[in-house]
């Protein structure tokens, strides 16, 4: 049996995972869908994972650009809020 250390790493890295699934599902809403045909339902998943993808690489960019403005005289590190970025972005396309 591993130690508590390898268990608490362990959980560490799944909760990241479990937090990406999360959003994909309740704020993302990947699990409903425009139509009942196998067609609708694929091109329904693959536009939302590719929209969910570029607003996480957008999100990503601007939180390493505040991070290089702002970072110079404060401690804090800001995060963009996901949810928010996602409406956002949808709201954009």
């Amino acid at each position: 049996m591993a130690p508590y250390e390898d268990f608490k790493e362990l959980y560490h890295q799944r909760w990241s995972v479990e937090t990406e699934f999360d959003r994909l599902k309740n704020i993302h809403e990947i699990e409903n869908f425009s139509g009942r045909k196998k067609i609708c339902i694929e091109q329904d998943f693959y536009a939302k994972i590719l929209t969910y993808n570029m607003t996480m690489a957008l999100k990503q960019d601007g939180e390493r650009f505040m991070t290089r403005l702002i970072s110079k005289n404060k401690t804090r590190r800001y995060q963009i809020n996901t949810s928010t970025a996602l409406s956002l972005f949808k709201d954009i396309l």
